[in-house]
This record gives C-alpha cells, structure tokens and sequence, in this order.
C-alpha cells in the first residue's frame, strides 16, 4: 500500500481496520501522518517484511493487530514508536521464538497458535506490566 492511501483521512482518524485485504506491502512511511490513530488492524493479510520505521508517527496507538501475518521483523526496532500500545495481538504468525517487545506499558499480548516451544524469561522481563 502506498503512503498516500490514507490521504486526507490520515490526520485524524483514530481506528483503523485494514484487515482481510490480502496486504503484502506497506510503505514505510504509510501511517507517518496518523498522529491520533489509536487502534490498528492489519490482521488476516499477507504481510512477511514489516520495515523498522513503520509505526513511526503512532505514538498515541493502544492497540494493535498483526495476527494471521507471516511476518519476519526486528521486533525491537519495529515497536520503538509504540511505546504506549496496551495490547499486541500476535497469533498466528508462525513465530518460533519470543520477540524481543520494548513495551514497558503492554497490558495485554497474545501469541497463541504460533511454533514457540519454550518462552525465555529475558524475552518477558521489561513487560512487567503485562496481565494476560
């Protein structure tokens, strides 16, 4: 999707629901503009690579849905804009190890139906936040 299919929705929308629509690309300066989007769904699409810089400009976003995704991303580097999301849906996406997720304010995450086989408590230690 290119950065202007938000076009002059994108400084102001709040929640936003892309999912289902077979996505296999994302500009990385798609939702640079989306400065009061809250909540985010691109689940049940094709995205594999997400760029770092993605969710740059989604300093305000709570909530945000990437499952049914076969993502490969750097995880850390992905949520570094992120940092007051609450809840991370994450199922789905064939991960086979815990992210690392710099969210100290993640309430809640979920990972089921993925190939993890064992959670690392390094992986978990900066979510002390997390509630389910």
């Amino acid at each position: 999707m290119p950065n202007s299919a938000l076009g002059e929705v994108s400084e102001t929308v709040r929640y936003l629901n892309l999912s289902s629509n077979h996505i296999q690309h994302l500009d990385s300066t798609m939702f640079s503009s989306t400065l009061k989007l809250l909540s985010l769904s691109l689940a049940h699409n094709r995205l594999t690579i997400l760029p770092d810089n993605i969710f740059m400009g989604l300093s305000s976003l709570l909530t945000l849905d990437l499952s049914h995704n076969p993502i490969r991303a750097n995880f850390k580097e992905l949520f570094h804009y992120t940092q007051r999301l609450k809840v991370l849906r994450l199922s789905h996406t064939a991960l086979q190890s815990l992210p690392s997720l710099p969210l100290p304010g993640l309430l809640t995450l979920d990972l089921s139906h993925n190939l993890l086989s064992n959670l690392d408590s390094i992986s978990l230690e900066s979510l002390n936040q997390l509630r389910q």
